[in-house]
């Protein structure tokens, strides 16, 4: 027997296939109808998208009906149906012309009203007009502006109150709000008003400002009163994440100090009393050093410390990063990852702020704060390949390179590194990863924080040799190919004996290749020619292209200054450019030292004829040669020829055969040249 054709089955397919092809109104009014048959949770979840895909067209429909009930004049049926189109379509537009439908309905007497008492400044009488017309047409505007007019006459706790029942508020009634709140001063929550409002007017941007300095003079009062911290630390943070604090970095910094003090205030209640020493004693005599609870606590209590005696900053850090990225952290946080993540960027900001004023001398700061920096980037990586690590393990895996040699994590964490080779950028960056972490990693941190000589010396003191993996191999070259360069700056003869690996650190890792010769490229030091002895030697160990280009740059730089100098003559400087360019033929900078030299021995050449009134050779020179220059050289000769037999007192006869010695010359050169004529005038003078 054939299915019927309103069954539930029927209905069901002629609506999937509807559906299909994309005909959501008939799609819907079908599963509607199987919806009152049998309804599921796939009849809604299909009813729900061909909802979402129809409310558009029908809002378009009764917009359409509202239009034509306006041409009727019929506005009561207009207003009907474009409240209809406005509940689906949700435009400003309609919201505007609904208004303007209601107010032509009351035939307009009560708005009429309500602007008159505005203009009269009686601000009550309006508030309360405008209020009824909210109740009458169950409409938010009229409330809104109900609650604007009892700003305008100072009755901030009313207009507060209704402005807070309200669910949605235009530009100028979050200006309002914000402005009573203010007024009765809620300036955090003022300014959060005010954050609604995109302008960038130079007044509305000053009132913020003004009202954010009471915001911040009203959290330290509560501070020093000894106010809730949680609710001053939630309020900080308002204003932190606030647009009007964005340049303001007095007031970023203070805020920043602010909210540190209050979660290092709930953080260890022990600490009432001040005595920090004590505290870090008592962590030097506990076992379980590697609990994340109490790195947290060492952290926290060098933290302290390190305020006053620059010792503890390098411990405060190490324990710092490590207690920020622990599991304990993730824990107590929550499963946010965005919370997770600003929780941690606001403690390491904790951290630098006591680095970088921390007593102590501008060179060990740096150090310390290179440190930290380097120490950061090495989190953020162990962050990225640690996966569900520190969950399956009972030990830190993301820990700083110091406290893992510490607590004896360093091989757990190379492994970690050599197991997610593919994720680092590039060898150079992989490499350095494992060299923070390998056997010499505090001579590799001692050259990251500018000290060549001390990464040297310490990497000569250990017994390094043995250690042949890959982050060794690479932290000892660069540290002998960066001290090599700190005794070549620094006037010892056997530099070069420092850079017989170097051959095989730019074979591994090119970056450092690039950067170095880029380094010379920009060279401008008094040490230009310690530094073409050692490209020379680099270009002979590995002709690449980088050191190629950097090696013949040194070359035409070198034979510039020894002709400077005096040392080498036009011609040898000449032949030592040729061979840069043979090191690099592509060099313009050799190219534009070599030209320039050519014009110079030919300038000589054509100066040296010219003095020797050897004028077929100067014409030879001055028509061969590739450099205008010359040409232009040749005729300054000739004018000075010119005048030099003017004034020679010759009789007429020789005085015209050299002045046609020298007409023929140019001739020869340029007959066009305006010299030609010139001497020709004054030859044609001389015979009349």
């Amino acid at each position: 027997m054939a299915k019927k054709r309103n069954s539930i089955d029927v209905i069901l397919k002629r609506a999937e296939k509807l559906f299909e092809t994309g005909n959501y109104l008939l799609a819907e009014k079908e599963f509607k109808k199987a919806k009152h048959k049998d309804n599921s949770p796939e009849i809604e979840e299909k009813l729900a998208i061909c909802l979402k895909h129809t409310q558009g067209l029908k809002g378009e429909e009764w917009v359409k009906k509202g239009q034509k009930a306006e041409s009727r004049n019929d506005l009561s049926g207009a207003l009907s149906c474009f409240k209809e189109a406005e509940a689906l379509l949700h435009e400003a537009w309609l919201r505007d012309k609904i208004r303007d439908l209601e107010q032509s309905l009351l035939g307009g007497e009560m708005v009429a009203r309500a602007e008159t008492a505005v203009r009269n400044k009686d601000y009550q009488a309006a508030a309360d007009l405008y209020a009824t017309l909210g109740q009458i047409h169950k409409k938010e505007t009229y409330l809104s502006d109900s609650a604007v007019c009892l700003v305008k006459g100072n009755m901030f706790d009313q207009a507060i109150e209704l402005f807070t029942s309200l669910n949605s508020l235009d530009d100028a009634a979050h200006y309002h709000f914000g402005y009573a709140l203010a007024k009765q001063g809620r300036y955090i929550d003022a300014l959060g008003q005010w954050e609604m409002i995109d302008s960038g007017d130079a007044a509305f941007v000053s009132q913020q400002h003004q009202v954010l300095d009471f915001a911040v003079e009203q959290l330290n009062a509560s501070m020093n009163a000894g106010s809730d911290i949680n609710g001053i630390l939630a309020d900080a943070g308002r204003l932190l994440n606030g647009k009007s604090v964005h340049g303001n970095d007095r007031l970023v910094k203070g805020l920043g100090v602010l909210s540190d003090y209050c979660r290092l205030s709930l953080a260890r209640p022990l600490w009432e009393t001040g005595d920090y020493g004590a505290v870090a004693t008592l962590l030097e005599s506990m076992i379980f050093k590697q609990d994340p609870a109490i790195i947290v606590l060492s952290a926290l209590t060098y933290y302290h410390l390190a305020e006053t005696q620059a010792e503890y900053t390098r411990p405060m850090a190490d324990y710092w990063l490590t207690a920020v990225y622990s599991s304990d952290l993730a824990k107590a946080v929550g499963d946010d990852p965005g919370k997770l993540d600003k929780v941690r960027q606001r403690l390491i900001r904790m951290a630098e702020n006591r680095i970088n004023t921390m007593a102590g001398s501008d060179d060990l700061n740096g150090a310390v704060a290179t440190h930290f920096d380097m120490d950061k980037a090495l989190m953020a990586d162990l962050l990225a390949i640690s996966g569900d690590l520190q969950e399956s393990h009972s030990v830190p895996w993301i820990s700083t390179p110091c406290f893992s040699k510490r607590y004896g994590l360093s091989d757990a964490v190379l492994a970690m590194i050599r197991e997610n080779r593919d994720y680092f950028r590039d060898e150079e960056h992989y490499l350095s990863t494992g060299a923070c972490y390998s056997r010499i990693g505090e001579s590799f941190y001692a050259l990251k924080t500018g000290s060549a000589k001390e990464a040297f010396n310490r990497l000569e003191s250990m017994d390094a040799a043995d250690s042949t993996d890959e982050f060794t191999n690479y932290a000892r070259g660069l540290i002998r190919f960066e001290y090599g360069k700190f005794v070549l700056e620094n006037g010892e003869k056997n530099f070069l004996d420092y850079f017989a690996s170097a051959a095989d650190l730019f074979e591994t890792v090119p970056g450092v290749e690039k950067k170095f010769s880029q380094e010379m490229m920009q060279y401008d030091g008094r040490h230009l020619f310690e530094y073409e002895s050692l490209l020379g030697f680099l270009y002979k160990l590995r002709p690449s292209g980088p050191i190629s280009e950097a090696y013949s740059f040194f070359m035409g730089q070198a034979a510039l200054e020894k002709f400077n100098r005096g040392k080498i003559n036009n011609k040898q400087c000449l032949v030592a450019l040729e061979k840069a360019l043979d090191v690099d033929p592509g060099n313009e900078y050799v190219i534009h030292l070599k030209e320039q030299i050519a014009i110079v021995l030919e300038m000589d050449a054509l100066y040296s004829a010219m003095n020797k009134r050897k004028m077929g050779k100067a014409v030879a020179l001055a028509t061969k040669s590739p450099f205008p220059e010359l040409r232009d050289k040749f005729f300054e000769f000739i004018e000075q020829m010119m005048e030099q037999i003017e004034e020679s007192g010759l009789e007429k006869h020789y005085h015209i055969a050299e002045l046609n010695d020298l007409r023929n010359s140019c001739i020869a050169v340029d007959p066009l040249h305006p010299i030609v004529d010139t001497l020709q005038m004054k030859i044609h003078l001389l015979g009349d």
